[in-house]
């Protein structure tokens, strides 16, 4: 089992302080530090437009500065993973979630009751070839979004019931599914925690339909370790998983880079050159460096 030691761990911190934004600073503070959780929504509130929802390259893949339903979905996931469960938690987080949820709503576009992975709007713009247009709706993105909503707010919100209403869409749609990636599972994962906090009648169902396909995805081999990490918040009670989880951390211990720091283990995939390709893999240094990090803390791979 390869672990890191405190003098790396030392090495890192200057680093993260150095070369990362400042919403991944805020984050790895929240995990070495007593930094309060109210930093991680000042820096994430540092994207949203004056619309409620997120552009200007939070997910540092997609240079469009206007919102659009997968930003405003990451800005979501970030507040999330700061520890964030209640819209009323705090006065900063009742206002961004009040507007983030408002734009996705009320102004986002939606066809089928479903939002957009890709947008057009993003083709006049550098972006990575998962977020070019034409226009195209996600069910696993919707179900993210879906998932924070009943997370976040009260049974007795407007938008909480417009999320349920979705989600009874869904249903026929979700359990018709073959196969996810796992950073499609993620999206799923999202709805899954959230109908546990709520306790949904249907939740069995959801659950059952998760893990299956969870262990198809899993039997594939065809991922990352950031994509495996990504699922989980400590060991399981299945030892295989738990033994891919083991492996996970292994190589990305194995796979610190000569700076010293992490990179993003994908690419574009765009035939166009952009300029903003290199500038994003530079940023996703100090992203994917406080990833990790978090994954080293949660599982214990520092050495005592």
């Amino acid at each position: 089992m390869k672990k890191v030691n405190q003098n790396f761990v030392n090495q890192i911190e200057n680093a993260i302080f150095n070369k990362a934004l400042d919403t991944d600073v805020s984050l790895y503070n929240l995990d070495y530090s007593d930094m309060p959780m109210s930093y991680v929504l000042i820096s994430v509130s540092m994207y949203q437009n004056k619309d409620g929802g997120f552009g200007h390259a939070l997910d540092f893949d997609n240079v469009n500065p206007n919102s659009t339903a997968y930003q405003t979905y990451y800005a979501l996931r970030l507040i999330s993973e700061a520890g964030f469960e209640n819209y009323k938690e705090d006065e900063g987080l009742t206002e961004i979630l009040n507007h983030a949820f408002n734009y996705l709503y009320n102004r986002a576009i939606q066809k089928n009751d479903m939002w957009l992975l890709k947008e057009d709007c993003n083709n006049k713009y550098a972006c990575a070839l998962r977020f070019k247009g034409p226009d195209e709706v996600s069910l696993p993105l919707s179900l993210g979004i879906v998932g924070y909503t009943l997370y976040f707010l009260d049974s007795g919100k407007a938008y909480y019931k417009k999320a349920l209403e979705k989600l009874k869409k869904y249903e026929e749609k979700v359990m018709l599914l073959d196969s996810l990636s796992l950073n499609e599972l993620y999206y799923f994962k999202a709805l899954v925690k959230a109908l546990r906090k709520i306790d949904y009648k249907e939740l069995s169902l959801y659950e059952t339909k998760y893990n299956e396909l969870l262990n198809k995805a899993l039997d594939t081999n065809n991922y990352d370790y950031f994509d495996l990490l990504d699922l989980f918040d400590g060991y399981t009670n299945n030892d295989n998983i738990n033994k891919k989880i083991d492996e996970a951390l292994d190589e990305l211990i194995s796979d610190i880079k000569p700076h010293g720091m992490w990179e993003a283990l994908h690419t574009w995939g765009t035939e166009k050159i952009y300029p903003e390709a290199d500038s994003a893999m530079i940023k996703w240094v100090g992203r994917a460096t406080r990833k990790a990090m978090h994954y080293i803390k949660i599982f214990e791979r520092i050495e005592n």
